[in-house]
């Protein structure tokens, strides 16, 4: 079995954003009144992940804000996985940004696995969406490396390995940051 992961690290944002607000305005998008996400206008403002409202506020008066909506992101996954059915007949959604497809029985319609994930980005691309895609034989190995941006297994860093934070700050301080020692 072949693996395509697809993460959207920015879907909390683009299921509010529109094409003008994202070019123009500084848009941020808030959990217990911080900033989680950002787009590049807020980003180029200084607006950093983790500030308060009151002080993105202070930073750019003009800003866009929005509540987190975890079903609004559900509904878009939801909706990215029925698109991208053409590429595959296996799609799993990978709460809360992610999605996998079993392209082995695909890759004779698309040639290859690079140009399947090729035409599958462009897709999300189309619909507006920022992703991250990985290829692997296990649906996790594939999923994790997607979502820590790396091409080797051996290179995710524990943080973004699923491990719990504590067992990650144990690692830490034996001197361990990424799954290649372990």
């Amino acid at each position: 079995m072949l693996w395509l992961a697809l993460q959207f690290p920015q879907l909390a944002l683009e299921v509010f954003e529109t094409t003008a607000m994202a070019a123009e305005r500084a848009t941020v998008v808030l959990e217990d009144n911080r900033v989680v996400l950002r787009n590049a206008a807020a980003r180029e403002t200084g607006i950093a992940p983790g500030a308060t409202l009151a002080s993105a506020h202070s930073i750019n008066s003009q800003l866009t804000h929005f509540h987190r909506d975890p079903d609004k992101e559900a509904v878009r996954l939801q909706f990215l996985a029925e698109t991208l059915y053409r590429f595959s007949a296996q799609v799993s959604i990978e709460a809360p940004d992610g999605l996998l497809l079993e392209v082995s029985g695909s890759l004779k319609l698309f040639g290859d696995v690079s140009a399947l994930a090729r035409e599958a980005v462009a897709v999300c691309h189309s619909l507006g969406h920022y992703v991250h895609q990985q290829v692997a034989t296990t649906p996790a190995a594939a999923m994790v490396m997607a979502r820590a941006g790396v091409n080797r297994l051996t290179d995710v860093s524990l943080v973004h390995s699923g491990l719990a934070p504590t067992m990650v700050e144990r690692f830490a301080n034996m001197g361990m940051h990424t799954l290649g020692p372990l």
